[in-house]
């Protein structure tokens, strides 16, 4: 299956968060690994990763999360463009979304980041690929982070 046939299309499998419950759903033929660094799911296929963080403290708001996230990134990367964080509704809650293109060990990387922080804590979807590869991946990349979803 390449990188850019539809989660809506290709059959899924069900990931639940290890520590935080929650959910996403990515394609069968992706590699989940839990627990890996930060990211409570690291879920890939080839070159193209969607991981989650996962915290149970409600740090206040999405802008709080997107700036530490932001901050994280000048920590680790080089040559780093990002745009400004945009409004996103996802699974009902109002998140905020915005792109990374930064370089990490010379590698150069995109992100796309959805930020959230509330009642059920505070998360961030992030996905990413190299950025020769992300104009290709980047919507199928957004579609399965659009899977996530807060418990019932």
């Amino acid at each position: 299956m390449p990188a850019t046939s539809s989660p809506k299309t290709a059959p899924t499998h069900l990931i639940r968060g290890r520590d935080i419950d929650y959910s996403l759903s990515v394609p069968v033929r992706w590699t989940t690994k839990m627990g890996v660094q930060a990211f409570d799911s690291l879920n890939n296929y080839k070159s193209l990763y969607v991981g989650v963080i996962a915290e149970e403290s409600n740090l206040g708001s999405p802008e709080i999360i997107a700036k530490i996230s932001r901050n994280k990134i000048k920590e680790v990367g080089t040559d780093i463009s990002w745009t400004e964080p945009a409004p996103l509704i996802l699974d009902g809650r109002s998140w905020l979304q915005y792109t990374v293109d930064c370089k990490f060990e010379k590698i150069p990387l995109s992100y796309q980041f959805y930020v959230y922080a509330g009642r059920e804590g505070t998360f961030q979807v992030v996905g990413w690929t190299t950025q020769d590869l992300f104009r290709r991946d980047a919507s199928f990349m957004r579609e399965v982070m659009a899977t996530f979803h807060f418990p019932e």
